[in-house]
């Protein structure tokens, strides 16, 4: 009787401890599915369209703000377009108005979203493929990134550095 006690309390505790780390996870999985879930929120908060109200017009460039480090490198090549600089949030700000305020839609899609993290959990490199549409444009862009974040104690993830993948043309 006391054997078949201690094997179904035995039994019981393996299964709770199964769930209990099924339940809770690895930590590297976990953040890699926050940093894959902020990146897909870029995204959407990047996307907009003319019917649009004021309100959200407004604030799309603090919206989009939030998703990006103190300052950003950008290394993207499209095409004939360039940038390499470095961006402050506030010039970000400037820059996101601006484009909100000449644009009459965007539509941006992230594909194939592959996050990396570093070992200390802090850093994250995220590989991804976008489809890009400009409202009015016949056609669209596909173009590969990779994305450089990393983890602020009260902000979360943000994005450091943003580069185009070269490809063979």
């Amino acid at each position: 009787m006391k054997r078949r006690l201690f094997l179904l309390v035995g039994g019981a505790l393996i299964l709770a401890a199964g769930w209990g780390v099924r339940a809770w996870g690895d930590p590297r999985v976990r953040e890699m599915r926050r940093v894959e879930k902020r990146v897909l929120a870029l995204a959407e908060a990047v996307s907009f369209t003319d019917k649009d109200s004021t309100f959200q017009r407004l604030a799309y460039p603090e919206k989009l703000t939030g998703f990006f480090a103190a300052s950003t490198e950008l290394d993207i090549t499209l095409g004939a377009r360039e940038a390499h600089a470095t961006l402050l949030n506030s010039e970000l700000k400037e820059r996101a108005a601006v484009m909100r305020a000449t644009a009459k839609g965007l539509s941006v899609q992230f594909l194939d979203v592959a996050v990396t993290l570093n070992e200390p959990l802090n850093e994250a490199t995220v590989h991804l493929t976008s489809k890009i549409y400009f409202t009015g444009e016949p056609d669209y862009w596909v173009q590969e990134f990779r994305l450089q974040l990393a983890k602020q104690p009260e902000q979360g993830w943000q994005i450091r550095r943003i580069g185009t993948v070269r490809t063979m043309e």
